[in-house]
């Protein structure tokens, strides 16, 4: 899980498993650049910009050589480097780089000067093609724009501009980067602690190891407190899930796990109150409420309810990549109490969150038996991609996000979730039955094979729902499994909803393409009911064309004619029909 690897001058510490150490080139001459690069090397340049012209020529441009045994700490720094973020001019019209360095945190991001830049490009391999790349973008980016700045010291357009820096210098990266999120590990060495950092916003594998001496900004201490937390629960292993009681109690009033300044709403404690009772006598369920009622909060209050029950999980979140974040956004604000793995990412990224978030560690290993977290959060693709390790974990409850994506037994994510270890199963949905009963049964299938076990027999004791008899026995049936509330009777305090229709005038384009479709003589023949058996598909093409157009004439006009339908438009010229266009889907 660790590898050695070169942090500085005469430093090493552990890592997580990547290979950082910088390559040392094999010696060869520069070629026909290299009188070139020396002259530019010296310091002078045509312009005011950083001399590009011996990185962005083939050969390099310079002499190419193994570093020699005395390299300068400032160069051998960079042969760590990762990617240079910006550039500018300082006031001795000197050029500098801003350079992040592999295994470091954005917090060690720094202006390294172009000479040393170039040197480490001579030295290490990797490095003069970074920095070709960078200039390549920044001059893409000044021949299409303007520059804002002309020679007063400041940036030269890359940064982002997102905060500010010492010096009142725009960071090229947002500034909460640089922020702890969390503390993951830790490992002892002579001269103290490294502490395994997660960064604010930024997944596992751009987590780094940190020298606890450098972990002074505001918030870095309660970081590791946190995590001192986190590992003196590891003494207290989980035991088997507490023996079920006769006796459910409801919740009156909102839970104190609940932190303070926060409120359900009583339709919210209400759904809290039905996932735990569902979850109390052992029934799989669906909480298929409306959009926008709260589906997300009413399910992190009924977990963090379960690990004050003392069912301490692990439990399984399932949810699209999109709301990830917005699941991590709540645990943390209504549940700060449960520790989560938002299991996410690439292939190191995940290695780095199982190896340090998973389960406990006893001394350099894993203790396999005593998990870490309370949730696991990820994703549809993730859970597939990891149905191996995943499929390891025992876990208490499984919530799937937007359950309706399991409406086709024969989908992999269906056979993967089914083939869980699991002990409760619970899917959120606010379109639990979208266009038939066999969605609706595989939903039911998957909440309770056992007791929708029979999709012909399903269907034909509810052949005809426009019987109210059958529409009843059906609520009665999917009663314990299903609730199902909508904002006009639960949110009667929230004022009408307003309708305005704004309309809109069509640009030139539309209108000369909107034109050209009505002179299609083969649209013209179909809504006339000629043109056989393709007329109705001619038909329906032309109105899904059509809609396109109104949102941007770009989704339907063939670029290679869009240009000349663009300037007979401008021009007021008639388009033939159908000129510049192309089918719709």
């Amino acid at each position: 899980a660790f590898q050695r690897v070169p942090a500085g001058r005469g430093d090493k510490r552990r890592q997580p498993a990547r290979s950082a150490a910088p390559r040392p080139k094999r010696a060869r001459r520069g070629g026909a650049g290299q009188a070139a690069g020396r002259a530019n090397s010296s310091g002078k340049s045509s312009d005011s910009e950083p001399d590009t012209d011996e990185f962005l020529s083939d050969g390099g441009g310079y002499e190419d050589v193994a570093p020699p045994a005395d390299v300068p700490a400032a160069v051998e720094r960079l042969g760590a480097l990762e990617t240079l973020l910006s550039s500018r001019q300082t006031a001795a019209g000197e050029t500098e780089f801003f350079v992040k360095l592999r295994e470091k945190g954005y917090r060690h991001c720094y202006w390294a000067k172009e000479a040393d830049v170039k040197a480490a490009g001579r030295y290490y391999e990797g490095i003069a093609h970074r920095v070709r790349a960078f200039l390549r973008r920044r001059n893409a980016r000044s021949r299409s724009h303007a520059k804002s700045k002309d020679g007063d010291g400041g940036s030269d357009g890359d940064d982002g501009g997102a905060s500010s820096r010492r010096g009142g210098e725009p960071l090229p990266f947002p500034a909460e980067w640089c922020e702890v999120e969390r503390v993951i590990a830790e490992h002892s060495t002579p001269s103290g602690s490294d502490y395994l950092v997660l960064w604010r916003s930024l997944g596992y594998g751009d987590a780094t190891w940190e020298e606890s001496e450098l972990l002074t900004r505001p918030g870095d201490a309660d970081a590791i407190v946190a995590f001192r937390a986190v590992q003196a629960r590891a003494s207290s292993k989980r035991g088997a899930p507490p023996k079920r009681s006769e006796r459910f109690d409801k919740f009156e009033v909102q839970p104190a796990s609940v932190p303070e300044g926060l409120t359900l709403h009583p339709y919210q404690l209400t759904g809290v109150n039905w996932l735990r009772f569902a979850h109390h006598r052992g029934t799989n369920a669906v909480l298929a409420d409306e959009m926008g009622l709260g589906k997300t909060i009413q399910s992190v209050t009924f977990l963090a309810a379960l690990h004050e029950a003392g069912v301490r999980g692990p439990h399984l979140v399932v949810a699209p990549l999109s709301t990830l974040r917005n699941w991590e956004r709540e645990l943390q604000l209504w549940t700060p109490q449960l520790y989560y793995c938002l299991y996410t990412g690439n292939a190191e990224a995940r290695s780095t969150a199982r190896e340090f978030e998973w389960f406990h560690r006893k001394g350099e290993k894993r203790d396999t038996s005593n998990p870490k977290m309370d949730v696991l959060l990820t994703s549809y693709e993730v859970v597939m991609q990891d149905e191996a390790l995943i499929r390891r974990l025992q876990f208490d409850t499984l919530i799937v996000d937007e359950g309706h994506r399991l409406k086709n037994a024969d989908s992999k994510l269906y056979k993967v979730l089914d083939s869980l270890k699991l002990r409760r199963r619970y899917l959120l949905s606010g379109t639990p039955l979208q266009n038939n009963l066999d969605e609706l049964f595989m939903l039911m299938h998957f909440v309770d094979s056992a007791k929708f076990n029979d999709l012909e027999a399903f269907n034909d004791r509810f052949a005809d729902l426009r019987q109210d008899d059958q529409v009843k026995k059906l609520h009665e049936l999917l009663k314990p499994h299903l609730l199902r509330r909508v904002k006009r009777d639960v949110l009667k305090e929230l004022p009408p909803k307003i309708i305005q229709d704004v309309y809109v005038d069509a640009s030139p384009l539309q209108v000369a393409m909107y034109d050209a479709v009505g002179r299609d003589s083969k649209l013209g023949a179909a809504v006339e009911g000629e043109g056989g058996e393709q007329a109705s598909a001619h038909v329906f093409q032309a109105i899904q064309y059509v809609r396109k157009l109104c949102t941007h004439p770009a989704l339907v006009y063939d670029p290679k004619v869009g240009a000349h339908a663009a300037a007979l438009a401008a021009s007021g010229a008639p388009l033939r029909g159908g000129e510049g266009l192309c089918h719709a889907p």
